[in-house]
């Protein structure tokens, strides 16, 4: 395994993770994989000012520089599928001590599945097909002769991109491409339904 390839900005932002208490480091990272976990119903900014407020930190807009570097940091991790032995390793040469590290590996270890099926219904959920209008056709005329009398399906798709924001792509397929395209799509329900 190569490694992640993190921004140099997200090292430097990570450094500080070294100075938390073991309490302090074992609280942001929970927080963090709660808000991977369930991104949707988590309040990050109530979290963080909690967080704040329980360990005495003052000093809020370096805690929300910090935070936001270790959700990018996680969520790369979460994008590469790393072990959590890599997620140490990975702690380590952004500077945290071993003991450090390797408690984040366990707790990420605990967790990963969580965060990989929020990651894929995000993804889904992004991309989320709205409506389908679709028609079947045969060729009556073409220049070229042998296109004549072969069959076409012609689709109209609607996408949702996300907050409220609505796409509409159009595509036409021959009859190979049609099939091969719904042996795709069982393909893709089947690893889908696989996570559930």
């Amino acid at each position: 395994m190569s490694g992640l390839t993190l921004p140099e900005d997200v090292q430097k932002e990570l450094a500080p993770l070294e100075g938390l208490s073991p309490e302090q480091l074992q609280g942001l990272v929970t927080t963090v994989i709660t808000f991977l976990s369930r991104p949707d119903t988590f309040d990050v900014g109530g979290a963080v000012e909690a967080f704040a407020a329980e360990h005495g930190i003052r000093n809020l807009a370096k805690l929300k520089v910090l935070f936001g570097a270790a959700l990018k940091f996680f969520r790369e991790c979460v994008r590469q599928n790393l072990s959590h032995t890599n997620v140490a390793a990975e702690l380590q040469k952004v500077g945290l001590a071993a003991d450090k590290a390797v408690s984040i590996g366990k707790a990420w270890r605990k967790s990963s599945g969580g965060m990989s099926k929020a990651a894929v219904k995000q993804t889904v959920m992004m991309n989320e097909l709205v409506d389908m209008q679709w028609k079947f056709g045969v060729t009556a005329s073409s220049d070229d002769a042998q296109q004549i009398g072969s069959t076409f399906l012609q689709l109209k798709l609607v996408l949702n991109k996300g907050a409220g924001s609505l796409e509409t792509h159009y595509m036409e397929l021959t009859l190979p491409q049609f099939y091969e395209c719904m042996h795709e799509m069982e393909k893709a329900k089947a690893s889908l339904d696989a996570f559930n």
